[in-house]
Parts: structure tokens; C-alpha cells; sequence
């Protein structure tokens, strides 16, 4: 049978493993979610502030080709009221115009992309961003959310494994001074210093100490007493012998 703080220390093991992953999958879901309304917020501040500048905006500014994948950019349309295609930026899938403002998902030939529109009185800006791109920086956002408590679990296992040999270490204490009481001592083990849970087990030990001290004490009694009352018969006999013996 394995011993009471190995059973302890594996049990505290594996739940702090599953507490650890589900803090994780949690961290992670919400890292995620965070991401995505990031990303849509983006999407809305870049769609408004376009609108600011009529049918003919500022185009946005184009990154170095070595410092981003050209697939990550926003592509931004703009179209009058007659939903004719006035300006598209950078150039590449034309992407359906939506027909009321506001948030929305399209599946083009060349995957999906989440859209957000703004309609002005002669004309419509949307912007749009792949949804593979999205995915993949909010997965790296999620990702980095999850090496806190990650780096924090093998912490928690170093605490738990010392505050378990320092409660276990009190036992030892405990278990050393009943190893080596003697019945014949007539002192019982001080419960000062013994756990809560552990007082009941030695309240039971005391206990049984003081009736075989009271056993062993009755026996040295009985002891005495047969053999103040052997003294005399066998006086008498032993003179009786010598008497023969003569």
C-alpha cells in the first residue's frame, strides 16, 4: 500500500494539472475572443475614419513588401449610391457590397473575410480582412496568453511538494516520539504541538497507554501480594525440610 503523502502529493499533482489546463483553455478562448473584437474594432475606426474624407479618400499607406504578407492587408472599397465600384485598395478579389451597415461575414472564391460598412449619403466604404489572417494573429495572441500559467504550474508543484513534506515532517516528529515511549514512562504524548486532525489518533494512543500502565501496575501489585503471602508457607516449609534432613 503506498504511503500516505505519496497518495497526497499525486492527488495534488493531477488536480493542479486540470485546474492548470482548464485556466489555460479558458485563457486561451477569452485571449481569442479579445483578438476578434480587437480586430473589429479596428475595422470600424479604419472604416470611419475614411468615411471622414468623402468618396475620395486618403488611400491607406502600403507597408514595405519585406515587413508583412501582402494577403494581411485591409482591403478597402468605396461605392457610390448606385453601387457602382468607385476605388478598391490594394487590388485584388472584389468583395460583394453589403446592403446595410455594420459587421458581416463573406465567403469569396479565395476563402472568408469579415466585412464592416459604412454608408454616407452619395457613397459606401467597406473594409475587409480574411478571416485566416485574423485567426492566425488571434491564435498567437492566445498562445502568448498561456505561458503565465504555464510558467506558474511547475512554481505550484514546487510549493504544494514543500508544504507537504513540512506537514508530513510534524507526523515524523510525532511518529519518532511514539517509537520510542515506553509504558513503563506513565507520561502521555503532549497534544501542543499535534495536528487537529491527527489529536483524535493520539488522544486514542494516550488513552491506551494509561490503561496498560494501570494493567502492568496492577500485575506488579498482584506480584507483591503473592509473594508477601509465599514468604511464610514457605519459611514453615523450608524448616520443616532442614527438620527432616536432621
Amino acid at each position: 500500500m503506498r504511503s500516505l503523502k505519496t497518495q497526497l502529493g499525486l492527488s495534488l499533482f493531477i488536480v493542479s494539472i486540470a485546474v492548470g489546463l482548464l485556466a489555460a483553455a479558458i485563457s486561451f478562448k477569452m485571449a481569442h475572443a479579445e483578438a476578434w473584437r480587437f480586430f473589429d474594432q479596428q475595422l470600424r475606426i479604419i472604416a470611419h475614419n475614411l468615411e471622414s474624407g468623402g468618396a475620395n479618400p486618403t488611400p491607406l499607406p502600403e507597408a514595405e513588401a519585406s515587413s508583412h504578407d501582402p494577403e494581411d492587408d485591409f482591403v478597402v472599397q468605396i461605392w457610390d449610391v448606385s453601387g457602382w465600384l468607385l476605388r478598391q485598395w490594394p487590388t485584388g478579389p472584389i468583395l460583394p457590397k453589403g446592403t446595410i451597415g455594420g459587421f458581416r461575414d463573406v465567403v469569396a472564391p479565395d476563402g472568408k473575410w469579415r466585412c464592416y460598412m459604412v454608408i454616407a449619403a452619395d457613397h459606401a466604404i467597406q473594409v475587409s480582412q480574411r478571416f485566416e489572417v485574423r485567426d492566425e494573429l488571434a491564435r498567437e495572441a492566445a498562445y502568448r496568453s498561456l505561458v503565465p500559467i504555464l510558467a506558474t504550474i511547475p512554481i505550484a508543484w514546487l510549493i504544494l511538494g514543500l508544504i507537504i513534506n513540512r506537514v508530513f515532517g510534524r507526523l515524523d516528529t510525532l511518529a519518532r516520539n511514539l517509537t520510542g515511549r515506553s509504558v513503563s514512562d506513565g507520561s502521555s504524548i503532549p497534544l501542543a504541538n499535534v495536528p487537529k486532525e491527527v489529536r483524535p489518533f493520539v488522544a486514542g494512543v494516550n488513552d491506551a497507554l494509561a490503561r496498560m500502565q494501570e494493567t502492568l501496575q496492577s500485575q506488579r501489585r498482584f506480584v507483591a501480594d503473592a509473594a508477601h503471602a509465599l514468604r511464610t508457607p514457605l519459611a514453615v516449609l523450608q524448616t520443616q525440610i532442614e527438620n527432616i534432613r536432621h
